[in-house]
């Protein structure tokens, strides 16, 4: 049976968060080394550094329509299952 879209959002997520922390991981290093070399003064990161990941850079705009449209599937979804929280079931 494939996969359904909330599971494939589920994967995407985690590949997102995924890349993210690799990002982070390459770009902010939590090595003593790293730590006394910042302590130096030490800003020589182009040339021996490890390769920092390339991630995606949204404007405002992108981000506040991308949760317009999670917020609009999460509602559909929930409305489509009768799964709706009533304030009661909280």
């Amino acid at each position: 049976m494939p996969p359904t879209s909330l599971e494939q959002a589920d994967e995407l997520i985690n590949e997102e968060l995924f890349r993210l922390l690799e990002h982070d991981n390459a770009k902010y290093p939590l090595d003593e080394k790293t730590q006394k070399e910042k302590k130096k003064g030490s800003k020589r990161q182009q040339n021996g550094g490890p390769l920092v990941p390339e991630i995606d850079d949204f404007d405002e705009d992108e981000l506040k329509e991308v949760l317009f449209f999670f917020s609009a599937l999460l509602y559909w979804h929930l409305t489509i299952h009768d799964e709706l929280l009533s304030p009661l079931s909280l």
